[in-house]
């Protein structure tokens, strides 16, 4: 597994060429032009915001790659930046009811 800060979008084209691996992306990213698309077709790992039951399934789609060899890519900090200063953490498992 591997966890890292989000520079560019181009780190996940760089990453999956050096070592193919999952990514873990929010929901949302489904519904976004071309992006959306590109994910649809290779090995993303979507999690649901604000939601500990998609938390949960998230977990065990992570571990189940892991299990299988697959590694994993996760950038934390939710978004991209310059990569100078850590940003806050999303919290992507729970905001609130399920």
């Amino acid at each position: 597994m591997l966890v890292a800060n989000h520079v560019s979008w181009l780190d996940i084209f760089v990453i999956n060429a050096v070592s193919p691996a999952a990514f873990v992306a929010k929901d949302d990213v489904r519904k976004w032009p071309l992006i959306g698309w590109m994910s649809e077709r290779s090995d993303t790992i979507y999690i649901r915001r604000g939601s500990l039951r998609a938390a949960h399934e998230t977990t065990r789609q992570l571990a189940a790659y892991l299990d299988k060899g697959i590694g994993v890519v996760a950038f934390p900090e939710g978004t991209t930046s310059d990569g100078r200063h850590v940003l806050p953490f999303m919290a992507h498992c729970y905001r609130g009811p399920s």
